[in-house]
């Protein structure tokens, strides 16, 4: 996902990409999510704004995953039950 917005430069490919990973974000996708919040702060600008203008319902403003560039915050933290932890100490 961190190639895409190298790949991907013309705004008509960009709105469908977008679109595409924002659909499977909406689907509970949980790895295409996990990957976007790993990933998104390396996006140029105008990829997180669009990102973050379709997933505004999914933002959670008390518990951002991610806050961008500009003080947005993006999608919400994980709950605590679903996070991993595999250390055995």
């Amino acid at each position: 996902m961190a190639y895409l917005p190298k790949i991907i430069v013309d705004a008509d490919q960009i709105d469908d990409c977008v679109l595409a990973i924002c659909a499977c974000v909406d689907s509970d996708e949980y790895n295409v999510r996990a990957a976007l919040i790993e990933r998104i702060s390396g996006f140029p600008e105008n990829w997180q704004k669009k990102l973050a203008e379709e997933l505004v319902e999914k933002a959670d403003p008390d518990n951002p995953a991610v806050v961008l560039y500009d003080g947005t915050p993006f999608l919400s933290a994980p709950p605590k039950d679903e996070w991993t932890d595999d250390i055995p100490f």
